[in-house]
């Protein structure tokens, strides 16, 4: 019979268990790439705008009262993120979320927060 090494609240079986259902190291990282998109004010309402409308960087500097080079840069990092994409229409660059379920993640966020300051 071995020692177990961990807490006293937790089994081998139970470690085992757990430590299978963790997604691995690679999931992990991409996981936390995902969560890091709403670690930034700018980034968080760029999206609030295009949960609304396919929007150009005109339209979110006007909206956002931001520079040109910050919501192009915020841009560049939700779009390799593969958040946002982009699309031509004419001499426009038209800026949208690929999915929806971006969107929910940040009204769960913005719930839960209105949840604390109950």
């Amino acid at each position: 019979m071995t020692m177990y090494r961990g807490c006293l609240t937790v089994d081998e079986r139970q470690e085992r268990n757990i430590l299978d259902s963790m997604p691995p190291g690679r999931a992990l990282c991409g996981i936390a790439r995902f969560f890091a998109v709403f670690s930034d004010e700018t980034r968080l309402k760029i999206l609030s705008a295009l949960s609304m409308k396919e929007l150009c960087v005109a339209d979110l500097c006007f909206l956002l009262a931001t520079e040109q080079s910050t919501i192009s840069h915020q841009l560049r990092l939700l779009k390799d993120a593969g958040i946002v994409a982009s699309r031509k229409a004419g001499r426009l660059t038209l800026y949208a979320i690929v999915d929806p379920y971006v969107a929910e993640v940040m009204m769960t966020g913005a719930r839960q927060l209105r949840r604390r300051q109950r």
